[in-house]
């Protein structure tokens, strides 16, 4: 194997890991919240309550959350949408919370 292709595999691992921590960490705050508020299918919609609200109440109790954001400069972002699509248009996030 050469240089190269050990890189790529261990960038490659690292994402995989990366992204099975999120989702585990997803996927246990959800199940928290149905535990505490009902099964999701009763939860007040999103687009009626607000996504702000709609976050504050049916997730945000159920993260550790080391630190919240209101600019994209007080998470270290140099850019005030530094996430971007596949198809490379640039994501509306305004605030991130860090986990």
């Amino acid at each position: 194997m050469t240089l190269p292709t050990l890189i790529n595999k261990y960038k490659q691992q690292e994402t995989i890991t990366a992204l099975q921590k999120t989702y585990s960490v997803l996927n246990q705050a959800f199940r928290m919240s149905q535990a505490k508020n009902e099964s999701y299918e009763y939860w007040e919609e999103a687009y009626k309550m607000g996504p702000g609200e709609y976050f504050n109440k049916y997730w945000r109790p159920y993260f550790k959350i080391s630190r919240e954001c209101e600019t994209y400069s007080g998470c270290g972002y140099d850019a005030r949408t530094p996430w971007t699509y596949m198809n490379g248009q640039t994501s509306g996030f305004g605030w991130c919370i860090l986990i």
